[in-house]
């Protein structure tokens, strides 16, 4: 069951990735003419972002903010290529994150244009984005949405010129790329967090011997976060976005780091295995409970100590005396009842608990 929500999870964060696009459901203001929306923090969390947005259709996508050193030595060292406008001022000063050819033309278009972006960020807006369907300004906190009305109107009036020109929505080379790798990196996190919540919810061992799964998984995780960082630089190593992509998928992926190889391994030796089971009798010789106290929760771990009497089995493995269960299993059996486990080989040869419970009646 918690295999098939993994792979379902996995699969709605990369959809979600994938076809997601915010755009408000309604523009109620205007400002000479132009429909415009705000969207403010509450009271209690002014330090987050306004953004200001009005809609426009747009032929390429792209987002503007603040170039700093990490950009400048990315590009140096051969990481990605950012588009210039062969203004040296402006180039200097903002990182384009985009590679379709009518952002240079875009920006090319007024010199008026990019002095006004320049004085905007980072001191006014953190970013500007074209997202095909809006222009959005993410406001630093602390400045007036309402005074950055007329550089909005004006920055969408350059916009929508710019619009006759434009031949195709797809002539950007990587935008499908970039998409596409985050949202896989978003499944392949969100497959792993999973596996982290069953850890937690559950409390049992799958296997008879954790620790060398956990070991695998180590290094199984560093694999996979290396292909993939990898493969994002391979793709994309002539696009602006590869630094930023690069460090973003990093950071998503290190968030699932502990867990998502040994989930890997784990979920392939269960989910894969076709050997036939071993039948271990055993007698319950004491039961007892770990409770771990975190900062804000609790949680419990429940053990029982066993005595092995029989054992049928088509394969060699050793058996644990003390083995990790579920609150359920440990409320059903008491001290001196017969517990049967039932044990498979394992597809990668890790043997696993496939039932631990009473034995059925003769």
């Amino acid at each position: 069951m918690w295999i098939t929500a993994r792979l379902i999870i996995a699969t709605v964060a990369c959809l979600y990735r994938l076809l997601f696009r915010h755009v408000p459901k309604s523009f109620p203001l205007t400002h000479n003419g132009v429909a415009y929306s705000v969207s403010s923090p509450p009271v209690h969390k002014s330090k987050l972002p306004a953004q200001l947005e009005t809609p426009v259709d747009s032929r390429f996508i792209c987002a503007l903010s603040r170039e700093t050193s990490f950009d400048r030595w990315a590009t140096r060292l051969g990481f990605g290529d950012e588009l210039q406008v062969r203004d040296t001022n402006f180039d200097d000063a903002v990182f384009i994150l985009g590679d379709h050819p009518l952002t240079v033309e875009y920006l090319s278009s007024s010199t008026d244009l990019r002095n006004r972006i320049r004085a905007l960020i980072p001191q006014s807006v953190s970013s500007i984005a074209i997202t095909g369907k809006t222009l959005r300004f993410v406001v630093q906190p602390g400045v007036d949405p309402n005074g950055l009305l007329d550089d909005l109107v004006m920055m969408r009036t350059a916009l929508e010129q710019i619009q006759h020109t434009a031949k195709s929505r797809f002539t950007d080379p990587h935008y499908t790329k970039a998409l596409i790798l985050q949202a896989f990196i978003m499944g392949v996190a969100a497959y792993g967090l999973m596996g982290f919540a069953e850890v937690t919810l559950k409390n049992e061992a799958h296997h008879l011997n954790d620790p060398s799964i956990a070991m695998a998984g180590i290094w199984v995780s560093i694999g996979i976060a290396t292909a993939l960082v990898t493969l994002t630089w391979i793709l994309l190593r002539h696009s602006s976005r590869a630094p930023r992509l690069m460090v973003e998928n990093g950071a998503i992926l290190l968030l699932s780091l502990p867990v998502l190889g040994h989930v890997v391994i784990s979920d392939i030796n269960r989910g894969m295995d076709r050997s036939l089971p071993a039948v271990v009798t055993s007698r319950l010789v004491s039961k007892h409970t770990e409770v771990h106290r975190g900062r804000r929760s609790s949680h419990t771990l429940y053990y029982f100590e066993v005595k092995h009497d029989v054992v049928t089995s088509p394969f060699q493995f050793e058996v644990p005396r003390l083995i990790s269960v579920s609150q359920d299993v440990y409320q059903q059996l008491e001290q001196g009842d017969a517990i049967q486990l039932t044990i498979a080989q394992g597809f990668l040869g890790y043997p696993w608990y496939v039932s631990i419970g009473r034995p059925p009646p003769p």
